[in-house]
């Protein structure tokens, strides 16, 4: 990113923002600040001094989605948006629910405690 688009700022996807920074891009559009808004700076900064334990970090939260949320995509036909608010009410960090206005379909609330749990156990410190 560096070589091709000097000049321009590069986002990536808040899940790939350890390897995505490394090779140029400036930041991202965060869908880890919604399911933690302490946890993301925190992982801001130990990406931004360049810790391993970032990209570490990267490899849980890729296993997270892959396990316990992109599933959702495939069994609701939801957006990234129901996706995002998802990982926002498993969060808990506001009275945010799941729920999507009407079009849009969202994950059910039955599925949002299991993705909290699973979220804590993969990030502590994060909640």
């Amino acid at each position: 990113m560096r070589r091709e688009l000097s000049g321009l700022s590069v986002f990536v996807p808040g899940h790939a923002l350890a390897t995505g920074y490394a090779n140029g891009a400036h930041g991202s559009y965060s869908n880890i600040a919604c399911l933690s808004p302490k946890g993301a700076p925190q992982w801001w900064a130990q990406i931004r001094a360049g810790q391993q334990a970032a990209f570490e970090m990267q490899a849980r939260i890729q296993a997270l989605l892959v396990d316990h949320v992109l599933p959702f995509r495939a069994r609701y036909a939801v957006s990234d948006a129901a996706l995002d608010k998802a990982m926002a009410a498993a969060g808990s960090w506001s009275s945010i629910r799941a729920r999507l206005l009407w079009p849009c379909s969202s994950v059910p609330d039955e599925d949002i405690p299991p993705l909290a749990t699973a979220a804590r156990a993969a990030f502590p410190g994060w909640f």
